[in-house]
């Protein structure tokens, strides 16, 4: 079954390729991983491969974000 994630956490590398900013554990660091996106469904986006079910996503403020920047986890279950 596909994840689900909001679709404003896709965002595209320079040619154009999906991808989502995903958390480190322990470090809050972002860094950027490759997606295969699916249907819209609402506000949501399928994401079909390149994420595992436990990692955080970037959903918010990821047009901001760098690979390696330091972010603040507030809220939310993702």
């Amino acid at each position: 079954m596909p994840l689900r994630f909001p679709g404003s956490a896709i965002v595209r590398d320079a040619r154009g390729v999906a991808q989502v900013f995903v958390v480190t554990p322990g470090q809050n660091r972002s860094y950027g991983r490759r997606v295969e996106v699916g249907a819209m469904i609402g506000n949501e986006v399928e994401i079909h491969s390149g994420l595992q079910g436990n990692e955080q996503v970037v959903v918010d403020g990821q047009n901001y974000v760098r690979e390696g920047s330091l972010v603040k986890i507030e809220g939310g279950s993702r």
